[in-house]
């Protein structure tokens, strides 16, 4: 990846028609939103689970560091978290060529927005890629069974079928796993996986960990 000031000189140079950057990262260097930088639509090009959102660990038994970490808690960026990454969950029977993005938003009034797209590479009786899209916006009680619509919605047949064959508990260990302090055992640190997060257990299908929908706007 070419470092952002590379990235841009080839914009401006004629290289690229056009260059996706972090708008966090162009907000630091003083750069904003103008006729030549414009914000993505995250309802249009969806970000990935997770995006954004900034974990801190300790170790169980520290306890002088948990209450620090404790006082930066954002109870509603990790809520976010925490519905994007069971919807992530619950899409875990798709093929490893698939893509998928969402988030979750609470919004003013207090309601949660659920978002979520899938793309589907070509093969399988379809000569172009199958890209679908699905919302639901509904009290945070219901989020949990907002997603499970959602899923219904957005997982191919085939995909479906096999999901609904598997065990339909809950992803109960994440869940703990992202509330503070956390709880959580030695061999479950490492959610990634020495591989990139591509190893067997259903937990590898949570990385990468990104974001809630609590994310720095551009203007702050």
């Amino acid at each position: 990846t070419l470092p952002w000031q590379a990235r841009l000189r080839r914009l401006h140079s004629g290289d690229y028609d056009a260059v996706v950057a972090a708008s966090a990262g162009l907000h630091r260097r003083g750069m904003s939103a103008s006729c030549d930088v414009k914000l993505l639509n995250p309802a249009e090009v969806m970000p990935a689970f997770g995006q954004g959102a900034v974990v801190l660990l300790c170790r169980e038994s520290d306890d002088g560091v948990l209450p620090v970490l404790a006082e930066h808690d954002d109870e509603k960026a990790r809520a976010c978290l925490i519905w994007e990454r069971d919807l992530l969950w619950r899409l875990r029977s798709l093929s490893p060529d698939a893509v998928a993005g969402g988030s979750a938003e609470i919004m003013p009034d207090g309601q949660v927005c659920l978002r979520c797209t899938v793309s589907l590479p070509a093969g399988r009786g379809s000569s172009s890629p199958t890209l679908a899209s699905a919302e639901r916006i509904g009290p945070r009680e219901q989020v949990e069974a907002m997603s499970k619509d959602m899923v219904l919605e957005l997982l191919p047949d085939a995909s479906l079928a096999q999901l609904l064959a598997r065990d339909q508990a809950g992803p109960e260990s994440f869940r703990s796993r992202t509330a503070l302090p956390a709880e959580t055992e030695d061999e479950e640190l490492d959610v990634e996986g020495e591989g990139g997060g591509s190893a067997g257990s259903d937990a590898t299908a949570l990385s990468p960990v990104l974001g809630a929908s609590e994310r720095l706007p551009v203007d702050e």
